[in-house]
């Protein structure tokens, strides 16, 4: 301890000299003599900050505040317990280096290079992180939280344990990544790439990925609810136990995606093209898919009763053993569709094509079939036909024979 105070108190000196010369530059600019023993003087100190790494602790941080350490290289350091906060780190290069409890709050750190480093117990709060990277990084228990992370790169980055909640990945490049235990709620991933992605026991809920392009990403046990996905294309996207309550979309492309065995009620889509996917055995109550088209869907045993279903295209769609009770498919078209053994009580088929659907054993009490076109549909083996209504003014209407 004899030659710890002595650094310590060098720290300090050196720490209060960069102050007072940064005051004293405020509002001018410095000559390039000045400007060069501005730098020497930020390295002393950042020499003493690393030279006590193994004297730092919880209750004594090594501390460097309110300076320009930007363009700086730190690979492969390796540093404990500092307070870093509110410098200028702006193209900085920590590769592959290990930083346990370190301070960075509302520091300045755009196009800061984190390829291949170790970041435990991390506090970026309120940090830009614009165009910086972190591939191939471990972040674990960091706190993100309102940091800007616009134009980032996360390639094969693992994020474990770790708090970004309101910040933002516009235009971020994310690929190879794994999200787990992570609260990210209420961010923006406008205009962002995710590739491979596998998010894991996550809070996404009110978060945005408008004119995101989202392939192969799995959902796992993940809460989106009131997410916005508006113009996004999602391809080979896995929901798996995830909550997809209220979460809403316009104009959004989706092929290939799996959304069984999910909540996902008050889910609302709009102006959507669906393509081979599949929402059994989902809850899609008092859902919204207005002017959607479905081709090759899968919906059996799905509840979308209270839903509406307006101008919607779900020709050849599988919607057999669902509840669809008081669902409005008002002006849709169901042509072909499988409606095998549904609930369909007090549902309103308004203007619909029924054309060539299947009803066998399909429960219409009370179902309004008005203006339907009911071209080849066998309302025979349907279950409480005499209480269903409007055959009267539907079209290509045929009673049952017995």
């Amino acid at each position: 301890m004899s030659s710890y105070k002595p650094l310590k108190i060098l720290q300090n000196v050196l720490i209060s000299s960069l102050l007072i010369c940064n005051l004293l530059s405020c509002g001018t600019i410095p000559s390039s003599q000045d400007a060069s023993y501005k730098r020497v003087t930020q390295q002393k100190v950042l020499d003493v900050l690393f030279n006590l790494d193994k004297e730092n602790s919880e209750t004594q941080p090594a501390i460097l505040k309110f300076s320009d350490l930007s363009q700086y290289t730190f690979n492969n350091i390796k540093l404990n317990y500092a307070d870093l906060s509110f410098n200028q780190f702006n193209s900085t290069t920590f590769r592959s280096a290990q930083l346990n409890n370190v301070i960075f709050h509302a520091s300045q750190m755009k196009n800061t290079d984190f390829s291949g480093a170790v970041l435990t117990n991390i506090d970026f709060s309120g940090v830009d992180l614009s165009d910086s990277n972190f591939t191939s990084a471990t972040l674990i228990n960091v706190n993100l939280n309102g940091a800007r992370l616009n134009n980032v790169n996360f390639n094969n980055t693992i994020v474990h344990n770790s708090k970004l909640i309101n910040s933002s990945f516009k235009n971020a490049t994310i690929r190879d990544t794994k999200f787990l235990n992570c609260k990210i709620n209420k961010s923006n991933f406008n205009y962002s790439t995710f590739i491979s992605v596998n998010i894991r026991l996550s809070n996404l809920s009110e978060s945005s990925f408008e004119h995101g392009n989202l392939r192969y990403v799995q959902f796992i046990k993940t809460n989106l609810e009131k997410a916005t996905l508006n113009y996004s294309t999602l391809n080979f996207i896995r929901f798996i136990e995830t909550r997809l309550v209220n979460l809403k979309a316009d104009n959004l492309n989706i092929e290939n995606a799996d959304f069984r065995s999910n909540k996902a009620i008050g889910m609302q889509i709009l102006n959507s093209t669906i393509r081979s996917s599949q929402f059994d055995h989902s809850d899609l109550r008092e859902s919204i898919f207005d002017e959607t088209e479905f081709y090759n869907v899968s919906m059996k045993n799905v509840n979308l009763s209270l839903s509406k279903l307006y101008y919607v295209k779900m020709d050849n769609i599988d919607l057999s053993g669902s509840e669809l009770s008081r669902t409005q498919f008002n002006r849709a078209s169901l042509a072909g569709g499988n409606l095998f053994k549904t609930k369909n009580k007090w549902t309103s088929f308004l203007m619909t094509n029924l054309d060539s659907a299947n009803l066998d054993q399909a429960d219409i009490h009370k179902a309004d079939f008005r203006g339907a076109n009911l071209n080849n549909v066998d309302f025979k083996t349907t279950k409480n036909f005499n209480y269903a209504f409007g055959f009267n003014k539907a079209e290509n209407y045929q009673a049952p024979t017995k």
